[in-house]
């Protein structure tokens, strides 16, 4: 059967970011990261940097699996809006982030059980151009300002530190990576959204995306994933964004999830 490439976020990833495992023994199974990179002309499947699907015969770019064992660098962007949904003191709200990078991840390829697993490490999100917003009425809004990572930036979330781990199922699963279960804390204050004060939000548990069949080099997540496995301040919460990653310092060769 033919192998399906997919996005990872490093960093995330790109986070991150989308978000890696290297399989030395053509026998294991599981999932691969993989850089897509330049290859002689005519001599790769793809034909375009991201490695995207469909394949094209007697192109320029192929996947390159990255060594089994070595932490390889990884920066990580967000693909159009991030929108984070919680509920605080009676209220449904959402913060839309315009800008979401970080340059911190790594990732690297081991075996488990036989199968081949992807791993991500030292993921920094950083979302800037952040607003906090009713979710019925967007045009209600209220300011917010990063708590963990640097505190106080105004329009700014920033994650604790975080990894990923990959599975069969095209999943990638993100936590902190503390162990200590919450991903990132910021601050809505008080404004038009509703809110009479400023309120502290937690947001916790893990942030699953999906690796995408089509666009190598991403990681998607949705509210149907998202809403099932965070919180905020211990309600319901979901995520939802699309996470591009690179390799550190080189835009130009992209980083994904290649089945094995």
């Amino acid at each position: 059967m033919a192998s399906r490439r997919y996005a990872i976020p490093a960093a995330a990833l790109c986070v991150l970011a989308m978000a890696a495992i290297g399989v030395a023994s053509a026998s294991a199974k599981g999932i691969t990261a993989v850089a897509c990179e330049a290859v002689i002309s005519g001599a790769g499947a793809y034909n375009n940097s991201h490695c995207s699907t469909p394949e094209v015969t007697e192109s320029n770019y192929e996947t390159v699996t990255i060594p089994e064992g070595v932490k390889t660098g990884v920066e990580e962007i967000g693909e159009g809006n991030s929108l984070l949904r919680f509920q605080v003191n009676g209220l449904a709200l959402e913060v839309r982030c315009t800008e979401m990078h970080s340059t911190s991840g790594t990732v690297k390829n081991a075996i488990s059980g036989g199968e081949g697993v992807a791993f991500g490490e030292e993921i920094v999100l950083h979302y800037t151009k952040c607003i906090a917003s009713l979710q019925n009425n967007t045009t209600k809004t209220c300011e917010v300002r990063s708590v963990s990572g640097v505190a106080g930036n105004e329009a700014t979330i920033e994650t604790y530190p975080l990894k990923f781990i990959t599975s069969p199922e095209h999943t990638v699963t993100f936590s902190q990576e503390a162990g200590a279960g919450v991903l990132m804390i910021f601050e809505v204050m008080a404004g038009n959204c509703g809110l009479m004060q400023k309120v502290k939000v937690a947001i916790t548990g893990t942030l699953v995306g999906t690796a995408n069949t089509n666009k190598h080099s991403h990681i998607t997540f949705t509210k149907e994933i998202t809403e099932g496995t965070l919180e905020g301040n211990l309600k319901p919460a979901s995520y939802e964004g699309t996470h591009l990653s690179w390799m550190n310092g080189q835009p130009e060769t992209t980083v994904g999830l290649q089945t094995s």
